[in-house]
């Protein structure tokens, strides 16, 4: 840019020797000539210094841009980024089109717009700078990554034909690796790419391979591998020596393995009746024969046998176990009494069955469903108690533990073990949640599931989970579900716990006149089931905290008691509901001698005196209800127990009862009822009492108890 001057008032005079420059003012020639030359060279360095001051603020510009190159921005890579992918790359014309790609989409987005009037052809120069580097070292890295892939490939091919003959299962294998090896390191291939190395690296490769395959060799069999190695001509006497080095370490190795393994497997043969596969033995087996070692050896030898005899003591209960025992010690005693020692594997196996046996018993009696779990011929399957626990499908506990009734009955007549229906692990699981689970719903759901599964067997199932509080409570709730068609009072015996438990106290108060009384005269009817009765005041107890504070709320008064309140708790605990007709069944009802007694759901409470009479004038149902015993007197003659008076009736399960004569059990000594067991003469082979079992007879006494016809009076006189 030029700069102009502007002077108006400066104009020609008539003389060549000085000029007027102002009006009245004069000025030489000469004087003009120095004033124009300098103000012509103030222009050029002002052009100057605006050229300078342009160029910088686009070399900034520049700056900026060249930064975003490199380093990129929300719109595209840098080509920093791109170069560095692009040097990763093992193909070399890939690479550079990927990094061309990437350097145009960089250089593109930065070239749209220009501030400064120098920024274009600056920053073009940095860029293609920039590109031309950049171009280069990506090439020479995508070359490299290309040889080293390439001799990566070659590698792992190395690595399988090495494999091929040092892992070869027969010697045809073997010569056809050795064949395939040859062709590879004198290939054209293999040439071209290690070109003058080609010779050092197979016979490097080779000896490799060779040492490998020695050492393998060696661990089988010592004087194969020690001669393989003595024979190939890529191993010298060095490589030799190395290997017979290696072979004694192999040895302690394989003799430590070998004692680590054997005690290992020696225990869980015995104690946790798992067996050692073939293919564990065969393992075990090649390293007894390179460990030196003649004892280890025929510990191994011994697992053998006990590996035999396992397979046919996990099929033996514990009684045969037991006649096992006692044949090998008939043999043994036969040998001392001839004079001569029992044999080594006589007396191995006698020790192993005798050692198992102990195991046996001992778990069996810990963990009968579990210990079964590891034999043969049991095989119970898992319970799916998360599932259940979890709110999830039923279905398949239910059919499981259906099963468990009678594998665990089986195992524990088979075993003289105690009749269990869970392992350990899941007695635990199921207890840990009832002791800590707070919705009754929950809880109610669980009991039902649990009911369902072990019918009639639910009291045992539950009370197996452990005989504390808990264990009582719930395992009486869920006979009680099974009895009942009314889940309104377990629910109520729930929440009244858990109202209990949340600090309500308007419970049963202890010491109570009224309270002891109601349970005193209750009790009468469980003389003989005192712990059933115990868990059902329990629930009782519950049931009443839940009916008071629906009664009163929280405001109900912990020193007040509701006498015909809890007598209906109590009633309900023990089974008492409403029948089709709204007439009370179950429950506890008043025998024809004024005492109480339990009554199974299927009669009504007032119906039981009926109950009576039907097995007075039915001595077929009678002796049906009795599972066909017969009641005897003291002279072991047949007795009528309906004869002179009625008898006492007193529970001893649900729907089952002891008989007794005479006064009530309460009243006096208990006058039980004998009955003959064994030989038809009548000679007594064991004393049991006279019992009967109502539900043997259920749909006889419903059947019978529907007749329109009264039934007739006892009488004194009867019989």
């Amino acid at each position: 840019m030029a700069i102009k001057l502007y002077s108006p008032n400066i104009r020609p005079t008539d003389t060549t020797s000085a000029v007027e420059t102002t009006p009245n003012m004069r000025i030489s020639q000469a004087t003009a000539t120095q004033i124009g030359n300098a103000i012509s060279g103030a222009g050029k360095t002002a052009t100057q210094l605006f050229r300078k001051y342009e160029i910088r603020k686009s070399e900034n510009e520049v700056l900026e841009k060249e930064r975003e190159l490199i380093e990129g921005n929300e719109n595209f890579k840098g080509i920093s980024e791109v170069k560095l992918e692009a040097s990763k790359m093992t193909d070399p014309d890939a690479a550079k089109t990927f990094y061309q790609n990437g350097y145009n989409k960089a250089f593109e987005g930065l070239t749209q717009n220009y501030k400064h009037n120098f920024t274009k052809d600056l920053f073009k120069s940095v860029a293609n700078k920039h590109f031309l580097k950049d171009s280069i070292s990506v090439t020479n890295s995508a070359n490299k990554n290309f040889a080293i892939h390439s001799q990566g490939l070659e590698l792992s091919s190395q690595n399988k034909l090495s494999k091929d003959f040092v892992y070869a299962e027969t010697t045809d294998l073997q010569m056809l690796a050795e064949q395939d090896a040859n062709n590879y390191w004198s290939s054209e291939k293999v040439k071209t790419l290690y070109g003058a190395n080609t010779e050092a690296l197979k016979n490097a490769w080779f000896k490799e391979r060779d040492i490998a395959y020695s050492k393998r060799l060696v661990s089988q069999n010592r004087t194969a591998g020690i001669s393989y190695a003595k024979k190939s001509k890529y191993l010298d006497a060095k490589d030799v020596q190395a290997i017979e080095k290696y072979r004694v370490g192999v040895a302690k190795e394989n003799k430590q393995i070998l004692k680590t393994s054997l005690k290992e497997k020696e225990n869980s043969i015995t104690k946790n009746f798992e067996d050692v596969t073939n293919e564990e033995y065969a393992s075990m087996l090649e390293l007894a024969k390179n460990s030196d070692d003649p004892i280890l050896l025929q510990r191994l030898q011994d697992l053998n046998v006990k590996r035999e005899l396992l397979s046919f003591l996990k099929t033996q209960n514990r009684q045969e176990l037991n006649n096992l025992i006692s044949t090998s010690d008939d043999i043994e005693q036969q040998d001392r009494i001839q004079g001569v020692n029992t044999s080594r594997d006589k007396k191995l196996r006698s020790d192993f069955i005798k050692s198992y046996t102990a195991n046996f018993v001992d778990q069996i009696e810990k963990d009968p469903i579990g210990t079964a779990s590891k034999l043969s011929f049991y095989d119970p399957d898992s319970l799916p108690i998360s599932d259940v626990l979890q709110g999830g499908d039923i279905s398949e506990f239910v059919g499981i533990g259906k099963k468990r009734v009678s594998i665990g009955t089986l195992i524990s007549l088979e075993n003289n073990a105690p009749k269990r229906f869970f392992t350990n692990d899941e007695r635990s699981q199921l207890t840990n949640y009832f002791d800590s689970e707070k919705d009754p719903a929950n809880i109610e759901r669980v009991i039902s599931t649990m009911s369902l599964a072990f019918g009639s067997q639910s009291d045992e199932a539950f009370a197996e989970l452990g005989q504390n509080k808990n264990g009582q409570f719930f395992g009486y709730l869920g006979g009680l579900s099974l009895i009942t068609n009314n889940n309104e009072v377990v629910k109520n015996a729930l929440i009244g716990r858990k109202l209990s438990d949340d600090g309500f106290k308007a419970t049963v108060p202890s010491g109570n006149v009224q309270y002891s009384a109601i349970v005193s005269e209750y009790k009468t009817a469980f003389i003989d089931n005192p712990n059933t009765f115990t868990a059902a005041v329990n629930i009782a107890d519950y049931i009443y905290t839940k009916k008071i504070f629906d009664q009163k709320g929280k405001k109900a008064d912990s020193g007040s008691f509701n006498s015909s309140l809890y007598e209906e708790a109590l009633q309900e605990a023990i089974g008492q509901e409403n029948g089709p007709d709204g007439k009370k069944v179950g429950g506890t009802a008043e025998t024809s001698r004024g005492y109480k007694v339990h009554v199974p759901n299927f009669i009504k409470q007032d119906d039981f005196s009926k109950v009576e009479q039907i097995l007075s004038n039915n001595p077929n149902l009678l002796q049906k209800a009795a599972n066909n015993k017969i009641a005897i007197n003291t002279e072991g003659k047949p007795l009528d127990i309906f004869k002179n008076e009625n008898p006492h009736f007193v529970s001893v399960g649900y729907g089952k009862y002891i008989v007794f004569l005479g006064d009530h059990p309460t009243d006096n000594e208990p006058n039980l009822i004998p009955v003959l067991n064994g030989l038809p003469d009548g000679k007594l082979t064991n004393v049991d009492y006279f019992k009967i079992n109502l539900n043997l007879i259920k749909d006889d006494l419903i059947l019978e108890l529907k007749r329109p016809n009264e039934l007739p009076e006892f009488s004194d006189e009867a019989g």
